[in-house]
């Protein structure tokens, strides 16, 4: 080998030596050899296009390695998994991945009932939401109607006021009460100042006798004052009396107007709710139809009202332990629900209560209570033995519509039973309500089995309510970790079922012909009451006036007193002051005249522009207690709407709450099911995997062995372009494996120019590292094109073109015979240009 690998550095270096010599010949290449410069430019750009062709598969394989390197290692940790299932597949492993599955069963199907609750009561709030906006749309047109009302009825009152001019008629009529004021006074001192001089005439007569007589006056008139104060307090006291007795009298009757006494349904069915329901008769598998009677039943809820009087709130209940005219009234409420149902619906039966149906849902509820569990359906067997206790068939239900639900709160809320509890009739009828409408309107979940039930049923009916604590439930716990269940039972059957016997209708004790004595009694009783106080206001006023005039009369008296004690008995300064007094009063009157005549000149025609002004006044108080009005229906509807969007946020965020959970368990649920399922295939899954292992080794061995041999070719295509590229030549290979070495240069201008010492270095030095590779055994084969000397067409023409393929199928392909033949042709390719030369010269 080594010898081999000397002969093809020999042959390097002979024909690097030959390109040399040939380099310093001054030579001229024809028409020929020009033609070849084309080809041998393709040939090193094939050679480049080689190099990169094989660089790309080398990164191809490469990239297939760092794969395989990847698949070792994921079959080798799969391989330590499935070791570590095998050594962890023990029995207690398994029974404690199935408990937790079982657990998770359990908890999976608690937490969907929570899920599909609060999905429900999301629906609730958002049919209350629609309905409270559309009632704060109404209240906002309405409140701005009002407002144009007031704006109109304000441009009316600023108009009416431009019509008049209050200063001078405000100045005159100030004129007329300064004069009326000036007279009274002038008046009063007229009579001051003549009873003087009549007191001076007479004082000299009789000063003693007058003094007397006025001092008696005023005693009397003291007296009168007295006894009328006495008279006018007993006439208050009576007029508050009355006042009060009339207030409460016009309040039961206005109360008894707005409140009829007793507590009845209104349902007023969705416009297609009957449509929809006669559609969905006939094809009860329909999802389409039974959701779309479902969305008509929402919208009948929110066209429909409880109508419970407020004066329910005022009796106390227990909802387990009712009494009988409790019960008579919530079945009554129930039976009013269905029958208004039943009458839009064009159903013309009608249910009523009877004693026996109560006796059976009484029956139904103590079985129940009895169970002391949850039963969370219809517990036939239950309903049977109550059902032979009240003399019905007892081989089935016939009987029981049911729902269910719970007091108690989650441990977060810290609510409880006690807390949350109906606490009186109007709780207990809202309770009533709200079944009902589960039963008729929110039936999807049992394909609206319990409304064609209650519609088509039969004539009698009759509701009740039982409960148990229900221990270790993981739903609806209280702080003790139990929970109340409550089960609402209405019972629906007619004469066929009974055995024995007949029912007796139990009449309902909300009678309107009852109310409306009530009310004609309360009528009479505040029409009574009003003339009662009109007396006393009578009476008052009388009163009132009499103690005026007592009073009046007192200080008339002790004026006259004070006069007759202090007259004096000069009758000429008594009859100036008269004189005075008399020229006083003229004057006053004659002003007070001369001020009403100026104001009637000025308020002449004003009545009208007057009673238009009042008018518009009038006219914007109407408008502005509309406006105020409302407003605060605009409030209330604005704050309805918020609260209900608050609670649909807080049920929506309970919502988010049980779906994340049931995402979380169903996580877990598939996290145990493959750890049972690894532990289960323990011995499979060993095995593939160290199959696996086995063949990603394999594979991996295989792409690093093609690695190896497709970079040693790059590496050789590398040497072979980076040597021609140096030593200015085109290396090339023919279709034989025969490796050719051209000099790349134009013949025809230029003498290519080679550094034989450096060729010979790089030779050598490749020699010493292991190298050259480029050729894979074969030595290059130096092919030059036909060359004519200096002298012309006289000199013969000399080509040289030396190949092995004589002996191409007859020696071993070691490259040792194609190397001697090359050195060969070099050597005779050298003396055919020596004898150019001679040639020349010669």
């Amino acid at each position: 080998m080594q010898n081999k690998q000397q002969f093809k550095t020999a042959s390097l270096l002979a024909a690097a030596t030959l390109a040399a010599t040939i380099a310093t010949q001054e030579v001229k290449a024809d028409t020929a050899q020009a033609a070849t410069q084309p080809t041998q430019k393709a040939n090193q750009e094939n050679l480049t296009a080689a190099v990169q062709e094989q660089e790309q598969v080398v990164s191809d394989l490469t990239a297939k390695e760092a794969t395989a390197v990847a698949e070792k290692e994921a079959a080798q940790e799969a391989f330590a998994a499935a070791t570590a299932a095998k050594e962890n597949a023990t029995a207690e492993n398994i029974q404690e991945v199935e408990d937790h599955l079982a657990a998770n069963a359990v908890d999976t199907k608690a937490n969907a009932l929570d899920v599909e609750s609060a999905h429900i009561e999301v629906a609730d709030l958002k049919a209350d939401q629609e309905a409270a906006e559309t009632n704060l749309k109404t209240a906002e047109s309405a409140k701005a109607d009002a407002d144009k009302a007031v704006d109109a009825a304000k441009e009316k009152v600023e108009t009416a006021e431009k019509n008049l001019d209050p200063a001078t008629e405000n100045e005159k009529t100030a004129a007329v009460k300064t004069a009326e004021s000036d007279l009274a006074k002038a008046a009063s001192d007229l009579t001051t100042a003549e009873k003087a001089y009549d007191l001076a005439v007479r004082a000299n007569e009789d000063a003693a006798k007058l003094i007397a007589e006025k001092t008696s006056a005023l005693d009397a008139a003291k007296v009168e004052t007295k006894s009328a104060t006495a008279e006018l307090n007993t006439a208050k006291a009576t007029l508050d009396a009355a006042t009060l007795t009339a207030t409460a009298a016009e309040k039961e009757v206005v109360d008894l107007k707005a409140d009829n006494g007793f507590s009845e349904p209104k349902i007023k069915l969705s416009k297609y709710f009957k449509e929809d329901f006669e559609t969905w008769s006939k094809d009860k598998t329909s999802q389409i139809w039974r959701d779309s009677l479902a969305s008509q039943g929402v919208k009948t809820m929110g066209l429909s009202t409880p109508n419970i009087s407020l004066a329910e709130k005022n009796e106390p209940v227990n909802k387990f332990d009712l009494t009988k005219a409790q019960k008579i009234k919530i079945n009554h409420y129930a039976a009013s629900f269905i029958n208004q149902v039943r009458e839009q619906m064009g159903i013309t039966q009608k249910v009523y209560v009877s004693d026996r149906a109560m006796q059976l849902v009484d029956n139904i509820k103590k079985e129940y209570v009895a169970m002391g569990i949850d039963p969370r359906g219809h517990n036939v067997e239950a309903i049977k033995r109550a059902a032979a206790k009240s003399g019905v068939f007892d081989t089935g239900n016939y009987y029981e519509n049911l729902a269910i639900g719970h007091y108690g709160a989650y441990p977060e809320d810290g609510d409880t039973y006690e807390e949350i509890a109906p606490k009186n009739m109007y709780d207990m009828l809202m309770n009533v309500y709200n079944n009902m409408n589960l039963f008729m309107f929110r039936d999807a979940i049992a394909n609206h089995g319990h409304l064609e039930s209650l519609l088509f049923g039969g004539d009698q009916i009759a509701l009740d309510f039982s409960t148990n604590i229900i221990s270790g439930s993981p739903i609806a716990r209280t702080k003790s970790g139990d929970y109340r269940v409550v089960r609402t039972h209405l019972v629906n059957l007619d004469w066929k079922y009974f055995t024995e016997g007949g029912p007796i209708e139990i009449p309902n004790p909300n009678d309107p012909a009852a109310h409306a004595a009530k009310l004609a009694a309360a009528e009479e009783k505040l029409t009574t009451a009003l003339a009662e106080k009109t007396a006393a206001e009578t009476a008052y006023t009388q009163a009132t006036a009499k103690v005026a005039t007592a009073t009046a009369a007192q200080e008339k008296a002790e004026a006259d007193l004070t006069a007759a004690q202090n007259a004096n008995t000069d009758t000429t300064v008594a009859a100036s002051n008269l004189k005075l007094a008399q020229m006083v009063k003229n004057t006053a009157d004659r002003k007070l005249a001369d001020a009403k005549a100026e104001l009637a000149a000025v308020t002449a025609g004003k009545a009208d522009k007057e009673a238009a002004l009042e008018a518009a006044k009038a006219e914007l108080a109407t408008a502005f207690a509309t406006s105020y009005a409302a407003e605060t229906k605009v409030a209330d509807a604005e704050k309805l709407v918020a609260d209900i969007k608050a609670q649909i946020e807080t049920k929506q965020a309970r919502v988010q709450k049980f779906e994340a959970l049931q995402a979380k368990l169903a996580q877990e649920k598939a996290d145990l099911e493959a750890e049972l399922a690894s532990y289960h295939n323990a011995d499979a899954n060993l095995a593939a995997a160290k199959e696996k292992l086995a063949t990603a080794e394999n594979k991996l061995a295989e792409v690093s062995k093609e690695l190896a041999a497709e970079q040693e070719k790059l590496a050789a295509l590398k040497a072979k372009a980076a040597i021609a590229a140096e030593n200015n030549l085109v290396i090339t290979e023919d279709e034989h494996g025969n490796i050719h070495a051209v000099l790349n240069q134009n013949l025809t201008n230029e003498k290519p120019s080679l550094d034989v010492a450096s060729l010979q270095e790089k030779i050598l030095k490749e020699q010493a590292q292991g190298q050259p590779k480029a050729f894979y055994g074969k030595a290059p084969l130096l092919q030059t094109s036909t060359h004519s000397s200096k002298v012309g067409a006289a000199q013969a023409s000399v080509q040289s073109n030396y190949s092995r393929m004589a002996k191409h199928h007859s020696l071993p392909k070691t490259g040792m015979i194609s190397s001697l033949w090359t050195i060969f042709g070099l050597l005779g390719f050298a003396a055919n240009l020596q004898a150019g030369r001679k040639y020349k010269r010669g």
